[in-house]
């Protein structure tokens, strides 16, 4: 209600002076929100006529880029970045007030917004800058997983995300549970107490709803391989012996194995059986992310950090420049990180929480790492 309410006002009132920052962590449901009011208030034949225009940042190949897409969502010609800016700011600014009358309002949707950070944290100051234009037809939605993203940004910036503010809360079990009941409304598949267990494992962990929906998913697969399995198929002995009986709904012995399962994820593995250089490595670009708020690393800061934690702990070699220049190859071929749009910058390809639960089952003081400041 308060996104819908905070939208419907800013396309009443023509777009003018309105941003809003949606931030929480993953799961939660905030993209799926922002889609739901934009439906909902599209429906609304009271409203002025607007449009949405949506950009994904962790699909950029660099942050300059959305300049050009959004630019190419107004007015259907694709212009390189530096030149799309340009156009924009003339679009925007206060200057060019040229034209009466009503103007289509465009809800512009920044989904993870924290990889359009850069240095000079430019493309979201502009982007934030054209929304606060009295004279601009303008909404920017920014979301992020980062809560204090805007804390961590330069002053100017800083001011301009903090116009309005959603903080969305990780789901709690009674929350899951009754998310997974609603999707499962019309079967009947799976035992409440199985329900139950999935949505208290995952709210323990993350509170991601969309790990749990990936879990009882996993579990009714399992259950159906199990019913085929038991099923005759005059094909001779089976290579596994089939289950006396196959269940006839999704219970908890087969949440517990659907859980198993995905914690052992092949990203999961791929990091987990990495040499311990080359998880010290990931793990320094997590907690560089953290330190930071910025989904890119920079190369610089990011073997800065792998050499501080060489020395203090011991526990692994120092690596030579060298040495550093081949893990990171070796990170880039198996698709686990990977350079940025801007130079001397990084980006990790696999999930943080992977990450840190690898360190967590290697050990040691991988596991001691400071994960939750």
């Amino acid at each position: 209600e308060e996104v819908t309410s905070a939208l419907r006002a800013a396309i009443a009132a023509g777009g003018q002076a309105t941003s809003l920052y949606i931030s929480g962590t993953p799961g939660t449901g905030k993209t799926a929100t922002v889609h739901h009011a934009i439906r909902t208030l599209a429906a609304d034949g009271s409203l002025p006529p607007f449009r949405t225009l949506q950009v994904n940042g962790m699909k950029l190949s660099a942050p300059q880029q959305v300049y050009s897409l959004l630019w190419e969502g107004l007015t259907g010609q694709h212009v390189p970045s530096q030149r799309a800016a340009a156009l924009l700011e003339k679009r925007f600014s206060a200057i060019e007030k040229r034209r009466k009358g009503a103007q289509e309002v465009v809800v512009l949707l920044l989904d993870e917004l924290d990889y359009l950070v850069t240095r000079t944290q430019s493309v979201i100051y502009n982007l934030f800058e054209w929304a606060s234009s009295a004279h601009a037809p303008l909404v920017v939605v920014g979301i992020s997983n980062t809560m204090d993203l805007p804390e961590r940004l330069l002053p100017r910036v800083h001011s301009r995300l903090g116009i309005r503010r959603v903080n969305f809360l990780p789901y709690s079990h009674s929350e899951i549970e009754s998310i997974i009941c609603d999707r499962l409304r019309d079967l009947d598949a799976f035992e409440p107490k199985a329900v139950e267990l999935c949505a208290r494992k995952v709210a323990a962990v993350s509170g991601d709803v969309r790990r749990a929906l990936e879990v009882c998913r996993l579990a009714a697969q399992l259950a159906e391989r199990e019913e085929l399995d038991a099923a005759p198929s005059g094909r001779g002995p089976l290579p596994h012996p089939a289950p006396a009986s196959p269940p006839s709904h999704v219970g908890i012995e087969l949440i517990e194995r659907a859980s198993r399962q995905l914690r052992g994820s092949a990203s999961l593995r791929a990091i987990a059986a990495l040499p311990k250089q080359q998880l010290l490595l990931l793990c320094c670009a997590v907690l560089q992310q953290r330190k930071t708020g910025l989904a890119e690393v920079a190369l610089e800061r990011l073997t800065a950090h792998h050499a501080a934690l060489s020395r203090r702990h011991g526990a692994v070699g120092l690596a030579s420049p060298a040495e550093l220049q081949q893990m990171l190859a070796r990170l880039k071929d198996g698709r686990l990180m990977g350079l940025a749009g801007a130079p001397g910058m990084l980006r990790l390809l696999v999930q943080p929480e992977d990450v840190k639960q690898a360190a967590k089952q290697q050990g040691g003081f991988l596991a001691e790492l400071p994960w939750e400041n």
